[in-house]
């Protein structure tokens, strides 16, 4: 189990703006191993207060078939910052699954993620490496 809180306060209300606000976030992640089949499972429940209150939650299905590993996963965020478009989105939901094998000395990393916020609804295909040394 892993439970933690997040909170943010702003020095000067001065700085206050769309980006920048107060904020508390309190959530718990229950992980359960080879729960079925040798699936493992994460269930995270949050509770977000800022100007106003929403608790979520986020699920994680994960197996691993030899090297591979399969997860399939949803999630929540509040808040979510864009590096992409460099803004912020709001009440963010997303639906992803991912594939992570090992390639000799480095790890490949595919991620498919469909995201829905106020404003739109957005796909993303990420394909990434990472090297051991």
């Amino acid at each position: 189990m892993d439970v933690g809180l997040d909170v943010r306060r702003l020095l000067d209300d001065g700085d206050r703006g769309a980006f920048n606000r107060d904020y508390e976030r309190g959530f718990a992640t229950l992980s359960l191993f080879e729960l079925y089949r040798a699936w493992d499972v994460d269930l995270t429940v949050e509770r977000w207060s800022a100007e106003d209150v929403i608790e979520s939650w986020g699920l994680e299905l994960s197996r691993a078939f030899g090297d591979t590993r399969l997860a399939f996963s949803s999630e929540y965020a509040r808040y979510d910052y864009d590096l992409f478009q460099a803004r912020e989105r709001d009440h963010v939901r997303s639906w992803s699954v991912r594939l992570r094998r090992p390639v000799g000395r480095a790890t490949l990393d595919l991620r498919y993620a469909f995201e829905e916020d106020d404003i739109d609804e957005y796909h993303t295909l990420r394909i990434g490496t990472t090297w051991r040394f």
